[in-house]
């Protein structure tokens, strides 16, 4: 009995070591992959927050030559990571001979948190693909999927967009989740609230899924030991809630003195009008929205058909024109210079559109003197797309069809990867159906967290494919369980007409 034993454990540790192995090696070629390129748009954004806060303890990602003013355009926890990094680093490895203000940033050294956030993903998908598999050998092709479909990305490993990041923390919470199903503690609830909040600091759209969530999982808790809903559920959701406001109250509070408005970000109106125009699709555009949001593969596939779209529908005087929001059109330029000088009725896309209405209306606001400007505008930009959307909520709905299409090829690369990411879709929204039929409610608990980014995503913004890229490691763990599933099956059977056929 004790060689039993002592042959379990080493089996169980040599797992682990492969497992582990495994994703140290994924993580030597990550880091080959960060290279000197520049760390541009939103990536550059969050970079200059972090060097504001850990150069002037201001967030912000205005001009980091002088102390500028604070902001709450990006959410706050990636950049303050980063800026802790840049701190460990110090100035002569964060940046070029020394002083960032006038040489620039050493990104390829800041880059390298990209590495410890991979770390994070990878190890967390290793106990949550575990957990649901039961398996090393599906775990370790669960890493290897994530890794090949997601990490990899240049856009994400070579610069400093908050999808990697976002995943972590979807990992991390959606861990704690489960630990909470399967232990409900008052100290583990506290700790899953702390999770969320953090959460909700890296993607702000999480702050109106937090209701459901901890809900959901409260009462999932309760029905696993077999019990009526009882005070225990009622204090269960009082330290989940706790651990939550004590993470982004501190961050509310802060924008509140700041700027006069309780929010977490002041893109949400933005967004949110963005998603109003879009709503306003005409039939025509409504179907050529599957076709310009969707993958190569399925513009090849409709190619010559019904459903094909030429080219010059996307162009000025094309009926699809509001849909192209391509850096590579011919009018983006008139666009952008519309956009800049806040002109909306001269822009042509939906996304310029909305940003020369931003700018418009900042540019009345500072007319009028108002002293908070980009805050004012956003909540303008919200209060307006509220009311379009409530003036017309079937359309909203509707919308939300071809917008959850367009989200859903978030995967990296092209050919069989679009085909993957098909299968992983699928598959994710399977997992949900089996865990409630097989009454998996570890399951259920698991999916709840990125189950409410892609459908916040679908419901609430313009949902470009990156939107729901941190769900990815998700998809390909309910993939991977699928084809578990699938391999069992398939084997039993062969197994039974074996046994006939010997019989």
């Amino acid at each position: 009995m004790n060689a039993l034993i002592r042959a379990g454990k080493r089996t169980t540790f040599l797992g682990i070591g492969i497992v582990m192995v495994t994703i140290v090696l994924l993580c030597a070629n990550l880091n080959s992959m960060i290279t000197d390129a520049p760390v541009l748009n939103d990536g550059l954004q969050n970079l200059q927050s972090a060097y504001n806060l850990k150069t002037w303890r201001v967030f912000s990602k205005n001009n980091f030559l002088e102390q500028p003013r604070p902001d709450n355009y990006r959410e706050p926890l990636p950049p303050a990571v980063t800026a802790a990094f840049m701190y460990l680093l110090g100035d002569a490895r964060a940046c070029l001979n020394g002083d960032c203000g006038v040489f620039g940033f050493n990104v390829r050294a800041i880059k390298k948190i990209n590495i410890l956030w991979a770390f994070l993903v990878l190890c967390i998908s290793a106990l949550l693909s575990y957990r649901i598999t039961g398996s090393r050998f599906w775990t370790i092709v669960a890493l290897m999927l994530i890794y090949v479909c997601f990490l990899r990305n240049p856009s994400y490993i070579d610069s400093l967009y908050t999808e990697i990041p976002a995943a972590a923390c979807m990992l991390l919470s959606a861990l704690c989740l489960v630990i909470c199903f399967l232990r409900p503690t008052k100290g583990m609830y506290f700790l899953t609230g702390l999770t969320l909040g953090c959460l909700v600091l890296t993607k702000a759209i999480f702050l109106y899924s937090m209701f459901p969530l901890v809900v959901v999982t409260a009462a999932l808790a309760e029905l696993k030991r077999e019990r009526a809903l009882s005070r225990h559920l009622i204090k269960n959701i009082l330290m989940l809630c706790l651990g939550v406001l004590i993470t982004v109250t501190p961050w509310i509070v802060r924008n509140t003195i700041h700027f006069g408005s309780a929010q977490l970000s002041s893109r949400g109106g933005l967004a949110l009008y963005t998603r109003a125009l879009i709503n306003q699709m005409d039939p025509y555009e409504y179907g050529a929205s599957f076709h310009y949001w969707g993958p190569g593969a399925y513009r090849r596939l409709v190619q010559s058909s019904v459903l094909d779209i030429g080219d010059k529908e996307y162009e000025p005087g094309g009926r699809a024109v509001r849909l192209n929001s391509s850096d590579r059109s011919s009018f983006v330029q008139d666009d952008i210079a519309a956009q800049n000088e806040g002109r909306p009725e001269d822009a042509l896309s939906f996304y310029r559109i909305a940003r020369a209405q931003r700018v418009k209306v900042s540019m009345d606001l500072r007319q009028a003197g108002s002293p908070i400007v980009g805050n004012t505008a956003d909540a303008h930009l919200r209060e307006t797309a509220l009311a379009i959307i409530l003036q017309h909520p079937f359309r909203h709905l509707l919308a939300t069809v071809p917008l959850a299409w367009r989200g859903m090829w978030c995967f990296y690369g092209g050919g069989v990867f679009t085909i993957l990411c098909a299968v992983a879709y699928c598959s994710f929204v399977f997992v949900c159906f089996y865990g409630v039929v097989r009454k998996r409610w570890d399951i259920l608990v698991l999916q709840a967290v990125p189950f409410s980014l892609v459908l916040f995503n679908a419901f609430l913004a313009n949902n470009l494919p990156r939107f729901n890229a941190p769900a990815i490691p998700f998809m390909i763990m309910c993939m991977v369980f699928a084809a578990q599933l699938a391999v069992q099956y398939l084997s039993n059977r062969f197994k039974m007409r074996g046994a006939n056929y010997d019989g």
